[in-house]
C-alpha cells in the first residue's frame, strides 16, 4: 500500500516522536503535529488540520486503551466536556472545509495555528495566564475548545487540562489522561468535517499511526518516570520547534 521511500520514512519518525510527546503531555495532536505537516511536509493548511486531526484520532485510540488501564481516566468530566464541544468542533470544521478555496482561509488557518500554538506556550510558562485560565468556567473553556479545534485542529491539550485541573478537580496527570479521549473524539469530528471536503491525506496520517503504535512502549515508560517539569518542558521545547518552522513558512506564503 504504501511506497518505502523517504517520505514514508519521514512520516514514520514523526509519529514515533509526536507518539510519545502526546501520551506524555496531552499536548501535541493539533499544535505539533499541524505545523510540522505544512512547515516540513508542504500540505496546505487545511489539509494539514484535516490529516493531522485524522493522526490523532487513530493514535489516540491506543494512547485511550493504556490510559484507561490505568485508571487514570475520568469518565464524567470527559462526557460533560464533550456535550459542549462536540457540535463547535464540527460545524466549524465543515465550514472552513467548505471555503478552502480562499488563499484567505488557508492563511488565516495558518495563522489561527500559530496563535493556538502560542497560547499553548503562554499556558505552560506565564504564571498570570495560567491562572487566568484557571479561573474560567469549564463550560466556557469547552466552547473555546470546541471552536479552535474546528478551525486549527488545536486545543485538546491547550484548554481541556487547564480546565479539568481546577473546576473539574483533577489530578495533572489524571487530567492528562481525560484530556486524550476528549481529543479523541474532536479529533474525529475535525477529520470528518475537513475530510468530506477531500482535505486528508490518508496515507500521511496511517504510516504516522503507525510510528506512535511503534512508540507507545517508550511513551508509556516516559510518562510513568518523567515529572510534570519534565512533561511540560518536553512539550514547549516541540511547540517551540514546530511553530518556529510554521511560522517561517508562512512568511514565505505557505
Amino acid at each position: 500500500m504504501f511506497d518505502f521511500d523517504i517520505t514514508f520514512a519521514y512520516h514514520l519518525i514523526s509519529g514515533a516522536v509526536f507518539g510519545v510527546v502526546l501520551f506524555c503531555s496531552g499536548v501535541g495532536a493539533g499544535v505539533i503535529v499541524v505545523p510540522v505537516l505544512v512547515a516540513l511536509f508542504s500540505m496546505s493548511p487545511l489539509t494539514a488540520v484535516g490529516t493531522g486531526s485524522l493522526y490523532a484520532f487513530f493514535a489516540k485510540i491506543a494512547m485511550t486503551a493504556g490510559h484507561s488501564r490505568s485508571s487514570q481516566i475520568h469518565w464524567p468530566s470527559l462526557l460533560r466536556f464533550l456535550l459542549a464541544a462536540s457540535p463547535l468542533t464540527f460545524c466549524t470544521a465543515w465550514f472552513l472545509g467548505s471555503h478552502a478555496a480562499s488563499k484567505m482561509v488557508q492563511q488565516a488557518t495558518a495563522i489561527a495555528i500559530l496563535g493556538a500554538g502560542s497560547i499553548a506556550l503562554l499556558a505552560m510558562f506565564w504564571s498570570p495566564f495560567s491562572r487566568f485560565l484557571q479561573r474560567v468556567n469549564t463550560h466556557i473553556l469547552s466552547f473555546i475548545t470546541g471552536v479552535l479545534m474546528g478551525i486549527t485542529g488545536v486545543g485538546g491539550g491547550i484548554f481541556v487540562v487547564p480546565a479539568l485541573t481546577t473546576s473539574g478537580g483533577l489530578r495533572v496527570k489524571q487530567a492528562v489522561a481525560t484530556s486524550i479521549p476528549i481529543g479523541l473524539v474532536l479529533s474525529m469530528l475535525v477529520s470528518m468535517g475537513l475530510g468530506a471536503k477531500g482535505h486528508l491525506d490518508w496515507e500521511a496520517a496511517l504510516v504516522m499511526t503507525l510510528g506512535t503504535l511503534l512508540s507507545l512502549p517508550l511513551g508509556s515508560y516516559a510518562f510513568k518516570k518523567l515529572s510534570d517539569t519534565m512533561i511540560r518542558l518536553l512539550a514547549s521545547t516541540m511547540i517551540a520547534v514546530s511553530l518556529l518552522s510554521l511560522a517561517l513558512k508562512t512568511i514565505q506564503g505557505i
